[in-house]
């Protein structure tokens, strides 16, 4: 028989709206990231498909209000020794470079964490 935690992954796995799931230390078992239209499809989803879980005994939500820091680059670089270190430089996807807050092409809602390319390196 399979334990309760691999029939909750197996349930999650299968669902579209989670796009992200962790095990995680602590009170909770898993964290999951679900991405829904508005707050009565989550209530929906809670529902029709977490509360049906047989395995998950208890459910606690939260909701961002605002994204205040989001990066999808990660701050490591390699060294010429091989080894990694952290890159002190690197912004936010709230703070734009100054070229694209003086470039006209790129409106409000284009600002973002720009790493240099070997071309501009160049330069």
């Amino acid at each position: 028989m399979e334990g309760r935690l691999e029939i909750f992954e197996q349930a999650v796995i299968k669902r579209p709206e989670v796009l992200e799931c962790y095990l995680m230390t602590g009170d909770a078992d898993y964290l999951l990231r679900v991405v829904v239209p508005d707050v009565e499809a989550y209530e929906q989803f809670l529902r029709e498909v977490l509360t049906r879980i047989e395995s998950a005994a208890g459910i606690k939500s939260s909701f961002a209000l605002k994204q205040v820091k989001y990066l999808t680059v990660l701050p490591v670089t390699a060294s010429k020794g091989g080894r990694s270190h952290l890159e002190p430089n690197v912004r936010s996807s709230q703070e734009p470079s100054a070229s694209r807050r003086r470039d006209p092409r790129f409106g409000r809602r284009h600002v973002g964490a720009r790493r240099p390319t070997k071309s501009s390196e160049k330069r």
